[in-house]
């Protein structure tokens, strides 16, 4: 009987499996990707720059990165400015 290798993954059959995923995993998944990209950024930095953007909004989205309130940043500028600290 006859083996043969199977075909070569897409992008198309890569993307139609990743979608088929939890959105949690979908995330994860993305945010590598994007990383790799960030990472070649010299060649291409448009592309990076919105790898960059669409990582961090995926971070906050996910709960992976929770930020901070605007009033918190002031604190903590605050602290950093404020004579004998």
């Amino acid at each position: 009987m006859l083996r043969s290798d199977p075909p070569e993954p897409t992008a198309k059959s890569v993307l139609v499996d990743a979608l088929k995923l939890p959105a949690d995993d979908q995330a994860v998944l993305a945010g590598r990707l994007l990383r790799k990209i960030e990472s070649r950024g010299a060649r291409n930095a448009e592309a990076a720059f919105q790898a960059t953007l669409l990582r961090r909004w995926l971070d906050t989205e996910t709960g992976v990165d929770r930020g901070f309130s605007g009033a918190a940043l002031i604190r903590k500028l605050r602290a950093l400015t404020t004579p004998g600290r």
